[in-house]
Order: structure tokens, then sequence, then C-alpha cells
């Protein structure tokens, strides 16, 4: 069962919400964040804010931009009777490792492509080449430059 937040985007959730018990804290599946989620038993979705001052440590911060703090978070979660979804926890680690500490801003070695970041929700994906047409184009280049190499010019 997928859950949406307000803005229709699907929450990030490691199993079905759950029927009894704590409520669990999570976030969406995007690239910026604007609230934490709580799942309800049951299923009803709320969002709250990000941590705040009573959350974090003395020099922490509680959120930096879009993103929450998730020591803080856990923090909150526990001051409200809550839990953390873990899948969740790690999507809030890697957006604090990367972007709050800005430890891996630029990393000189890394000449990986980045995908840009995708349409948002409710709009179609661009269609993807199919491995047949990625071939296919490089087959035609292939053919292409063996052309220009062989192919002597006019006159």
């Amino acid at each position: 069962m997928t859950l949406f937040s307000a803005r229709h985007i699907p929450l990030v959730l490691q199993d079905a919400p759950p029927a009894e018990g704590l409520p669990r804290v999570t976030v969406e599946n995007y690239l910026k964040w604007y609230h934490l989620y709580v799942v309800h038993p049951g299923g009803a979705v709320e969002a709250i804010d990000f941590p705040d001052d009573r959350d974090a440590r003395s020099g922490e911060s509680a959120f930096v931009d879009h993103v929450p703090n998730p020591i803080a978070v856990v923090r909150m979660a526990k001051r409200l009777g809550y839990q953390v979804c873990s899948e969740s926890y790690e999507m809030m680690v890697g957006r604090w490792v990367t972007e709050a500490t800005g430890a891996f801003r630029s990393l000189p070695d890394a000449e990986a492509e980045v995908l840009p970041p995708p349409p948002p929700w409710g709009e179609p994906l661009p269609p993807a080449p199919s491995i047949q047409t990625r071939i296919v184009a490089d087959v035609i280049a292939a053919i292409d430059a063996e052309r220009d190499r062989t192919t002597r010019p006019l006159g």
C-alpha cells in the first residue's frame, strides 16, 4: 500500500502502515523535503515540522535547508512517542551527509554522470531509449566513422 503526502508524493515506508503500536515518522520520496510525515496506525498521514532546538544538542543544527538532522529526528520521535521508519532514516542520513555536511559536494575524481532530477509528480517521464535504440545508434555511429575514414573527397 503506497501512502502519499498532501503534495501527492509517495511516502517512504519499509513496510505497510502499522495496524497498531507506535506511529512512524517518514519522508517523501522526493528531492526536497518541506515536512516530515507521521503514519499513524491504520494509515492516517499527518505532516509535521522538522525538529527544532529542543531536539538538537549544543552546536548541532536541527535541520539545514530542506534536510532534517537525522539524530534530531530520532530525538523528536522519541519525545513525541513515535518511531522512525528505518528506510526513511537511511535517506535522511544520506542527505545529511551529502547536503548538510558538504562531505561529498565536490570530489575531484568523480566523473560519473549524474542523472537530472525527475519531472514533478504527475507529469509523464520522458521515454528512455531502449537498449536496441542505443545499439542501433552505436552501429550507425560506427558506420559513419568508417565511411568518413575511408571516403575520399571529390575533385
